[in-house]
């Protein structure tokens, strides 16, 4: 009877590791061996158990990963308006999510669109480090960011060239993240919940027209 039970655990138990993580090499080599002749005891199975479910509550996707990196950088940062930072980052997030089918070329791209989408600024505003970042994301994630990123003496209209800038035909990923993402920068600054100055906004639609005219074409949609 105890072992008809030990016997049902250890399967279960099995099983269970194999569903959190069906490409982790541990998960599926237990899952492989038959019940209880693996070598493996029952306090064994427990404890691969344990480490599998904190391993995976650790883990965090990429578009939590950036969140996360964002409200730590920007904390305590406003707008143009004092309004907390933060706002601003999650408006432009939400809008490229909205974009999703109709210029992102891969819906399994769509994290790496909006993780940029969390951290387009985050160069420019704080004091974060390269190596950071690239030990957290994709290299067209870096890319991306570094080519939203204003550098000190440009002008607007020359940053947008900058991110018009086409490297190769078709356009790079990371292009494609950054044009995505500045337009739906762009969209949050003209339609906002904050109104946005006069001089302000018309800079603003004159660079939104700029990039949707030079940046999109049927070639970036799929």
């Amino acid at each position: 009877m105890v072992l008809n039970y030990f016997h049902f655990f250890s399967l279960f138990l099995k099983n269970i590791l194999c569903n959190l993580n069906k490409n982790n090499t541990l998960g599926i080599l237990v899952s492989r061996c038959p019940p209880m002749t693996c070598g493996l005891t029952f306090g064994h199975l427990l404890l691969i158990l344990v480490v599998e479910i904190g391993s995976k509550m650790m883990e965090k996707t990429m578009i939590e990963k950036a969140r996360w990196l964002a409200a730590e950088y920007h904390d305590g940062m406003v707008d143009k308006y004092g309004n907390p930072y933060m706002e601003h980052l999650e408006r432009v997030a939400d809008r490229v999510r909205e974009m999703e089918y109709d210029f992102v070329d891969e819906t399994s791209e769509i994290e790496m669109y909006v993780a940029t989408a969390y951290l387009h600024d985050i160069v420019e505003d704080t004091n974060i480090s390269r190596s950071h970042l690239i030990e957290a994301f994709p290299d067209c994630v870096v890319t991306a960011i570094f080519k939203l990123t204003r550098e000190k003496g440009m002008t607007y209209a020359e940053y947008i060239e900058v991110i018009l800038e086409r490297e190769s035909w078709p356009f790079t990923l990371s292009g494609k993240i950054a044009r995505v993402v500045k337009l739906a920068d762009l969209l949050d600054h003209v339609s906002g919940p904050t109104p946005c100055p006069p001089d302000l906004k018309k800079r603003y639609e004159k660079s939104l027209y700029r990039l949707i005219s030079k940046g999109f074409d049927k070639r970036v949609k799929r």
